[in-house]
């Protein structure tokens, strides 16, 4: 009799324990959370959210390799800027330490990836994005001119490309973006070189603007 009472209890336990260590690490891996504006704590709404897995394009030679984006989950933010939840499964080639979490909102939020997706867990995941201020700059070379009028105009931050002009018929707008990276409201400072009927100039301008909101310049020369 308390052979079986002992084996009971130990089946019991047994069971017990089976359960709890399910709920401490599930099969599955899901993800949830809210994003917001870094500055204002606004919601970011409809912005894009992607889970990613990394699949090796040679395996066979670790560690020093490539991996190519395996898009595991697409999610969107609603009215609070909540995202919802995806339950993943990653492909069976996906490097099980690189699962990541990635998010945008075009224009007014770039691309902003975060490596911190737990493998058979329930994440919560919530970010701070810093916004985007737009420039819209329309440059219209004017008469008199010739073939030989140059323009270079660019933003003063590294990594934005500037734009290059020559001829006569330069009638374009420019679109540039920066991100409210030490404050909601900031300065854009602007710089260009005109060349026109043989004479150099350059000049130099700032605009003040507020992350998420488009503004317009406009250079004559």
């Amino acid at each position: 009799m308390k052979s079986n009472i002992r084996h009971f209890f130990l089946l019991s336990l047994l069971l017990f324990l089976s359960t709890c260590k399910k709920d401490i690490y599930p099969s599955s891996t899901s993800v949830e959370g809210t994003l917001t504006d870094y500055w204002t704590g606004a919601p970011v709404t409809d912005a894009d959210v992607f889970i990613i897995g990394s699949i090796p394009t040679n395996p066979t030679v670790p560690p020093y390799q490539n991996y190519i984006a395996d898009t595991l989950a697409r999610l969107k933010t609603v009215v609070n800027g909540h995202y919802g939840t995806a339950t993943v499964t990653p492909d069976s080639r996906d490097n099980s330490s690189a699962l990541e979490i990635a998010m945008h909102k075009n224009p007014w939020y770039n691309d902003y990836t975060q490596g911190s997706v737990a493998l058979h867990a329930k994440n919560i995941l919530n970010y701070k994005l810093k916004g985007n201020a737009i420039l819209n700059v329309h440059i219209k070379n004017q008469n008199p001119f010739d073939q030989y009028d140059y323009i270079n105009a660019g933003l003063f931050s590294p990594g934005i490309g500037g734009y290059t002009g020559i001829g006569t018929n330069i009638d374009t707008t420019v679109t540039w973006s920066e991100t409210a990276y030490n404050s909601n409201n900031f300065y854009l400072k602007i710089g260009w070189g005109v060349t026109k009927n043989s004479i150099h100039q350059s000049y130099v301008d700032s605009i003040y603007c507020i992350a998420l909101n488009t503004y317009t310049y406009n250079i004559n020369y």
